[in-house]
């Protein structure tokens, strides 16, 4: 099976998502699989046998200089104009620019893969916008996609307003909350 791998942000050493994308690369490669991991910075490092494409971003969370403003030479496309204006306002961007950088660059490799899996990023929604993207509603293409989300929060029991719902804990907006500042069961 040809997989495409996908990640906003695979750091090599913590966070989790860089050390997922390299053991799960590295054992579909074992099993037979051709394996592409698409990343943004900073990079994974991977097994011998698969294929990184670097899908470059402005790295703005990157170290020693996290939250800087890049330089007016380093803006390629209104991505990166999404991308700072997303962090100036207080939001992380790199999800949602990561996806959209990538649809570019699948969009000619349709065929190329049998399955797109995507690390924790909107890829399937942004995907299953557009059929030029090449995904599962495409009449042109056989791509499946598929996504893995990790969260630690409990399931939630109640209706949600929001899809960033903690879950029922005591900050969860969704909640009525008691006049002491609680939320209620």
């Amino acid at each position: 099976m040809r997989i495409a791998l996908l990640s906003y942000r695979s750091k090599p050493h913590c966070g989790g998502r860089g050390i997922y994308i390299r053991h799960l690369s590295r054992e579909l490669v074992n099993l037979g699989h051709e394996v592409e991991v698409f990343s943004g910075q900073p990079y994974p490092e991977l097994d011998e046998g698969v294929v990184l494409t670097e899908v470059p971003s402005l790295d703005l969370y990157r170290e020693p200089d996290p939250f800087r403003t890049p330089k007016p030479s380093e803006f390629r496309d209104l991505i990166d104009v999404e991308e700072v204006l997303t962090m100036w306002t207080a939001g992380f961007p790199e999800p949602k620019t990561f996806s959209s950088r990538v649809a570019r660059l699948l969009k000619d490799r349709v065929d190329d893969f049998d399955i797109a899996h995507d690390n924790r990023c909107p890829w399937a929604t942004a995907c299953s916008r557009s059929r030029r993207w090449g995904c599962r509603s495409s009449p042109r293409s056989t791509t499946r996609s598929a996504s893995t989300v990790a969260s630690t929060s409990r399931p939630r029991r109640h209706g949600a307003r929001s899809s960033r719902c903690a879950g029922g804990t005591a900050s969860c907006a969704c909640r009525p909350r008691s006049p002491a500042g609680r939320a209620r069961s």
